[in-house]
């Protein structure tokens, strides 16, 4: 379900969960609506788009308890939204702009029970998460990193493409990567338009996403209702 509060938010956000055909069914809801008058009978995930910045900590809560994941999506998110959301039980905070080209494989992903985090809002920090609740693409960390079989990876994908993104997945920038792998940045470049390419994504967030569901044990792409 896409609950909004304007029309333009209503088609922009309709238009993004819809394409790819990915998702069953998108209802939609004016999100200034008591959660009383929601449609919520099977309803998988709720793709809420904030107003003015506004987190709906309440209406997010009530969700949460009643087992229905909650994936905000807006602008200007700062720290304390972040952690007020997070600590509601959202599933997901993601920036508008950067979420429209992988919204339908980010409610799917919260629907299948991951956390999300636009990969730019990590620099916020979120210091009052508890570590289970940590977003599901994770902070930077120090100290190698495991390599990545290449039996377990997409079959289209290059184990060092899925090493590129991987890399992305967690925070890392272009020249960050860059300099991880020890390549020029334009090679990294090279890398993801190959990986966008090959899985059909229009950026890398839903390829991150639709590489993290290919990589889950039982998992391909998969019908929700939203």
């Amino acid at each position: 379900m896409l609950a909004a509060h304007d029309p333009d938010s209503l088609s922009f956000l309709g238009s993004a969960l819809r394409e790819g055909n990915r998702l069953s069914a998108v209802r939609t809801v004016d999100s200034r609506l008591p959660l009383s008058q929601w449609p919520l009978d099977r309803v998988d995930v709720v793709v809420l788009a904030l107003e003015e910045g506004r987190v709906p900590a309440a209406a997010v809560r009530t969700l949460a308890a009643a087992g229905v994941p909650a994936l905000l999506v807006g602008t200007g998110w700062t720290r304390r939204p972040l952690e007020a959301a997070f600590a509601a039980g959202a599933a997901g905070c993601l920036v508008r702009g950067e979420a429209a080209g992988g919204l339908a494989a980010a409610a799917l992903a919260v629907a299948s029970g991951h956390r999300l985090l636009s990969p730019q809002l990590l620099d916020r920090g979120l210091p009052g998460l508890p570590a289970a609740e940590a977003p599901a693409i994770p902070a930077p960390r120090a100290g190698p990193r495991p390599a990545h079989r290449p039996q377990d990876l997409p079959p289209t994908l290059t184990a060092r493409e899925h090493e590129v993104f991987a890399l992305l997945a967690a925070g890392l920038s272009t020249a960050e990567a860059a300099s991880s792998l020890n390549v020029s940045p334009s090679t990294v470049k090279s890398h993801i338009s190959h990986v966008l390419t090959k899985l059909g994504a229009r950026s890398r967030l839903e390829a991150v996403l639709l590489m993290q569901q290919m990589s889950a044990p039982g998992r391909g792409r998969q019908s929700l209702t939203g």
